[in-house]
């Protein structure tokens, strides 16, 4: 989706609503499952594991540095720790 959303710039594309769709899907599971952890800032907690996730998608599919996935592992267990 990150792919799709960078090679259609116009935002009245018919396939803006299922990319932003899926990424809201995304966020919203993010919030069920953080809700169980964290139930007073589910949301904030759910943001800051997307955007690990998202991030390290991007950073591993661009080799911007060796294990982005690790990393963002990493970092995702030192929020839920």
């Amino acid at each position: 989706m990150v792919n799709a959303h960078a090679e259609i710039g116009d935002p009245a594309h018919p396939a803006r609503p299922v990319i932003t769709g899926q990424k809201q899907w995304m966020l919203d599971l993010f919030t069920r499952l953080a809700s169980d952890i964290a139930p007073d800032d589910a949301e904030g907690l759910a943001r800051a594991l997307m955007l690990l996730h998202e991030g390290a998608l991007v950073a591993h599919g661009l080799g911007i540095f060796p294990d982005a996935i690790a990393q963002a592992r990493e970092q995702a267990r030192a929020l839920l720790g």
